[in-house]
């Protein structure tokens, strides 16, 4: 047969930013959002769109890769139906709720993981 095959990933840690967007009527979950985030030395964009198959259904959060960046200098937040904010300097390795039209809100429960 053939011989076994060992495969290991090297991935160096990075910092992070985790977004949970929600709308406070139709279309709850923000279906369609679209998020840029502005760093010193690029654009991060994300749409939201989880993949769903039977019995199934993928994340409803958005996860951007920070690298080295320890913050987002600004945030644009596109919501489905022609919605738009702006966010300023948020600080990685958090996880925030967005609900359209209100305050980010920190997810403490994330800040014990």
């Amino acid at each position: 047969g053939q011989p076994l095959v060992l495969l290991e990933n090297r991935i160096s840690n990075g910092n992070y930013l985790r977004l949970k967007l929600r709308k406070r009527k139709a279309n709850r979950f923000a279906l369609g959002a679209r998020v840029i985030a502005h760093l010193p030395s690029r654009q991060i964009v994300q749409q939201l769109f989880p993949a769903n198959s039977y019995l199934s259904q993928g994340v409803t959060d958005l996860h951007f890769g920070l690298g080295a960046e320890e913050a987002i200098s600004r945030l644009e937040v596109h919501w489905p139906g022609g919605g738009h904010e702006v966010l300023n300097d948020l600080p990685a390795n958090r996880t925030f709720y967005l609900t359209e039209g209100e305050q980010p809100q920190l997810d403490l429960a994330s800040e014990s993981q």
